[in-house]
């Protein structure tokens, strides 16, 4: 059965193109607003692992020690996968600026939290060691 003139050859309804060329977008218009990589996250996630690494060197062979662990792995990471979802979903907006520093940033984040690791780990270890 085809369909008679005018009528969209896809039935009523259908998200065909636009008379104007344009695609049709079902429940309104998309944003233009530019979006960019949720910089507080990244912040937030060295600032984390930064008090780890000071955890873990300031109290280093006790107890507290593994509390900077915690802080500069599994939290750390944990904000850091929040940072990197919410990237993901920025980045399919029409428009995504990202800085050029972003990456720098986020190199010097993932060193932080091998860092604080590595301080937490042993200064607890060191700790569980002399017990």
């Amino acid at each position: 059965m085809t369909p008679g003139p005018g009528a969209s050859p896809f039935g009523p309804g259908s998200t065909a193109p636009a008379p104007t060329g344009g695609p049709a977008v079902p429940g309104g218009s998309t944003s233009t607003a530019p979006a960019g990589p949720p910089t507080l996250l990244i912040a937030l996630t060295g600032l984390v692992a930064a008090i780890g690494i000071a955890l873990g060197a300031v109290f280093w062979g006790q107890w507290i020690a593994g509390i900077g662990w915690l802080l500069a792995g599994p939290v750390a990471i944990c904000i850091l996968a929040m940072f990197i979802s919410t990237d993901t979903s920025r980045r399919a907006q029409p428009i995504y600026l990202r800085p050029g520093w972003m990456s720098a940033a986020y190199t010097a984040v993932m060193i932080l939290i091998v860092a604080g690791v590595i301080v937490g780990a042993l200064g607890f270890a060191f700790w569980v060691g002399r017990r």
